[in-house]
């Protein structure tokens, strides 16, 4: 789970790096960055809301 998380944030970064070193004017490069920045924080929460989830089920084990 984290290691999948430290693998997008690096991931995240380079592209964001690559992005701004490349040109931020391109409307070429603003659309895809959009659409990266889109399904990144989607996944993003995806992963966050499953972990919560995961957690919520080891409590109730826990507790039954």
């Amino acid at each position: 789970m984290s290691k999948n998380c430290t693998r997008s944030i690096i991931r995240f970064v380079v592209f964001f790096t690559c992005l701004v070193g490349g040109s931020i004017f391109n409307p070429a490069f603003r659309f895809t960055f959009s659409v990266f920045l889109f399904v990144f924080l989607t996944l993003t929460l995806f992963n966050f809301f499953v972990f919560i989830y995961d957690i919520h089920l080891i409590t109730v084990n826990l507790h039954v």
